[in-house]
């Protein structure tokens, strides 16, 4: 019933969360996460994941599109992401899937 699914997506969250930090965690031990906490304005969120801050702060968007959460490159998460897009994209090309990552 509803109280399953309310469940469930709240466990969806969390893990969510939980990937994140953990993926980040060798962000924070990167020889260049220094420059990247300036370049990005990176900071710690609620849920204790890096983000990061730039020119769409006052914008009326979501939390999520104003406020990016901080991957490398070639993190494990990240590429899990790119991925995930591309095969919703139907297996378009490097400039559809760039779009579905960024949306």
């Amino acid at each position: 019933g509803p109280q399953d699914e309310t469940v469930l997506s709240r466990d969806m969250e969390l893990a969510h969360t939980s990937l994140m930090r953990i993926d980040q965690s060798s962000t924070i031990i990167n020889k260049r996460f220094n420059l990247w906490k300036e370049q990005f304005d990176v900071f710690v969120d609620r849920e204790g994941t890096l983000t990061c801050r730039g020119r769409l702060t006052n914008a009326n968007l979501t939390t999520e599109i104003k406020y990016p959460v901080l991957l490398e490159r070639r993190s494990t998460i990240a590429l899990l992401i790119v991925k995930d897009c591309h095969v919703r994209d139907r297996h378009g090309g490097v400039n559809s899937t760039l779009t579905e990552v960024t949306s």
